[in-house]
């Protein structure tokens, strides 16, 4: 606040992440944070569970309009000689003009940039969380891997791993933004990984059903000589750990072209992660990632095909899918120790499929540091039994 709003008196945060973020529980309600003084907590229900799980100043209220005296009780009133800075990205419009119409007298400013930019830098305790989901979702690949075998139906994948993460403590539900967004991730067989669809990402899939594009469908057949591209990201405790796994049956030879665009995205993906120090400003990094896969000659092809190539080579990742960082063209806020990017190089191949990689990275002074276990630097792993291998 002290750095982007320096004339703010403070912040309200009403957005549910951002809530948990700032006081530990997932309360419906809001957070004043003043300039000065004591944060307060303010709940419409569940009072006795927010007292468990914050340490925050606790007050209950039925409306906005009983949240100006509420705060003022508390000694923290809202200021009307300053703008207070509103979390409006994570609002409804209705939301936001009931809001406004109930705190008359005071001025509401977007304080988007000041949340997005607070939570882009990681503590200890997230950076543990992180890690430790990024282990689990890799333990949970390997015992996938131990049991595919072409011929199965990209549903029956998604289940199998569904099931496998579900062991593994998986949360079930990955946040995205905008609020109320979730998403399961997909299982794509072949050219069902460049049928793109509402979400920014690179991978597509023919999905469940029109009403939700993602997982697995129950008609798609993973066959010998397809990439099955796997990119279900694992939440514990809230955080996200986001990884792309693609498997090869290797009972069919693999073609120099599958190889070469596999190879490019290692290379991207390995160039990218050197270079995430403290400082680096993001759009650098995607025009650095563009021009690599370009001088491979899929430039074209790269992070997706046609109108629908994702603009950017990878995202901060946390409490949210889709948080700050963006490795994106434009975005020019300099990359900060501790943040978590997720780099998901991908390369549109017909007809074999999506490859590529994602694994998810802490920036420090000596570059990327992964949190997903596994060897970053292997395309293939053999499985003998399965007559299979995964890249």
């Amino acid at each position: 606040m002290a750095r982007l709003a320096p004339d703010a008196g403070g912040l309200l945060l009403l957005g549910d992440v951002n809530i948990l973020y700032a006081s530990g529980t997932l309360a419906a309600g809001l957070v004043w944070l003043p300039r000065e003084g004591t944060p307060l907590l303010l709940v419409r229900r569940a009072q006795e569970r927010a007292g468990w799980e914050s340490p925050l100043l606790l007050a209950s209220y039925r409306s906005y309009g009983d949240v100006p005296g509420l705060c003022a009780e508390a000694g923290v009133p809202l200021p009307r000689d300053a703008p207070v800075l509103v979390d409006m990205g994570w609002m409804t419009w209705s939301a936001g003009q009931l809001l406004q119409s109930r705190l008359q007298g005071v001025r509401l400013v977007s304080g988007d940039a000041v949340v997005r930019q607070a939570r882009m830098v990681k503590t200890p305790w997230e950076i543990a969380r992180l890690t430790e989901a990024g282990r689990r979702q890799a333990a949970c690949l390997e015992e996938l891997r131990a049991w595919l075998h072409p011929g199965m139906r990209e549903d029956a994948i998604f289940r199998k791993l569904e099931r496998l993460y579900s062991k593994a403590g998986h949360d079930g539900l990955v946040r995205i933004s905008p609020p109320g967004r979730a998403v399961p991730g997909c299982v794509s067989a072949g050219a069902s990984g460049l049928l793109s669809t509402a979400f920014d990402g690179p991978l597509g899939t023919v999905g469940r059903a029109s009403a939700m594009p993602f997982g697995g469908n129950i008609s798609v057949i993973w066959n010998s000589g397809d990439v099955l591209a796997v990119d279900v990201p694992f939440a514990l405790q809230g955080y996200v750990a986001d990884r792309t796994q693609c498997f090869w049956d290797v009972a069919a030879p693999l073609p120099d072209a599958v190889r070469r665009a596999q190879e490019c995205c290692l290379a991207v993906e390995a160039s990218i992660a050197a270079r995430l120090f403290p400082g680096v400003t993001p759009a650098g990094l995607w025009e650095e990632a563009r021009a690599m896969a370009a001088s491979w000659g899929f430039a074209d092809s790269f992070m997706g095909s046609g109108p629908d190539q994702a603009r950017f080579v990878g995202h901060g990742i946390g409490l949210e899918m889709d948080e700050f960082p963006a490795l994106a063209r434009k975005f020019d806020i300099p990359l900060e120790e501790n943040s978590v990017v997720a780099l998901e190089p991908k390369i549109a191949l017909p007809p074999y499929g999506m490859v590529g990689v994602e694994h998810t990275f802490v920036v420090t002074p000596a570059g990327g540091h992964p949190i997903n276990d596994g060897n970053l630097d292997s395309i293939f792993m053999e499985v003998e039994s399965l007559n299979m291998m995964w890249f």
